[in-house]
């Protein structure tokens, strides 16, 4: 008996081991990742230190962030699970998520386009938002019915929010169409919002079918699925918010300071 004991506790040991080496490869996967988009955005932006604040510095956060998280999770990659290490994690989850928020916010607020009027662009309520994106990324073990309570709302959270941005980012798009004449890429743009909830909806998917799985080794295998498609949809986002910064920075907010360039010089006689 003492012997059957000692080899399960050994089996469980290996499967825990294997599975932080694959976590640590998985980490350093997307530090690479997250390497090639800052170099992408450097070329792309440049440095932006002209403006204090700006978008390009709030999108350096995002990225970088990423970067710790990677390094944080290379130090304490454990299959164990671990309160405090969920809750460190949750934190710097839900600073990304406001760092998105605040900038595609910050792009769809922008009044001083004629394209926008008419159309509320806000996104208002940000801290609730940010609130209930911080109960979705905590993960409890305490109990199961808990559990799958808070998943089917991570579902139901993500399918609202999608449906909610993709409608402001139609009139967004719609103002961008007016400067750029055959603008071919509109739809492909829009269905980013489509991929990146479809993505996370696969994960609280796998996460609720992770909930009726005892065996330690399905369990290690469900854990880096739903974290892999967890990473993906992040980066899908990330994409998402890369590419409407840069049509926003490229047809509206670089036209608009010409625009108000020009009326200054009219209105100075100077013209």
């Amino acid at each position: 008996m003492f012997k059957y004991i000692k080899m399960d506790s050994d089996i469980e040991e290996e499967i825990i081991q294997k599975h932080n080496h694959a976590e640590v490869l998985i980490s350093s996967f997307f530090a690479a990742v997250d390497i090639i988009a800052y170099m992408v955005i450097l070329v792309q932006f440049g440095c932006g230190f002209k403006r204090s604040c700006s978008l390009t510095h709030k999108f350096y956060g995002l990225i970088l962030l990423d970067g710790v998280i990677r390094i944080i999770n290379l130090e304490i990659t454990s299959f164990v699970y671990s309160l405090p290490k969920e809750i460190l994690m949750s934190i710097f989850a839900t600073i990304q998520f406001y760092l998105i928020l605040n900038i595609i916010s910050t792009i769809y607020e922008d009044k001083n386009n004629q394209n926008f009027a008419g159309g509320d662009m806000g996104i208002r309520d940000k801290h609730i938002l940010v609130g209930i994106f911080f109960f979705c990324s905590v993960v409890f073990i305490f109990s199961k019915i808990v559990s799958l309570i808070q998943y089917i709302g991570c579902i139901i959270c993500v399918c609202g929010f999608a449906y909610y941005i993709n409608n402001k980012t139609f009139l967004f798009l719609e103002g961008v169409s007016k400067k750029r004449q055959n603008f071919s890429s509109r739809y492909f743009i829009q269905n980013g919002i489509l991929f990146t909830s479809m993505y996370f909806l696969i994960h609280y998917g796998i996460k609720i079918l992770s909930l009726f799985v005892e065996n330690p080794l399905y369990t290690s295998y469900i854990q880096m699925a739903y974290d892999v498609f967890k990473e993906i949809g992040k980066y899908i986002a990330f994409t998402f918010v890369y590419t409407i910064y840069y049509l926003y920075d490229k047809y509206i907010y670089s036209e608009d300071n010409d625009f108000q360039s020009q009326s200054q010089i009219q209105s100075s006689g100077i013209y």
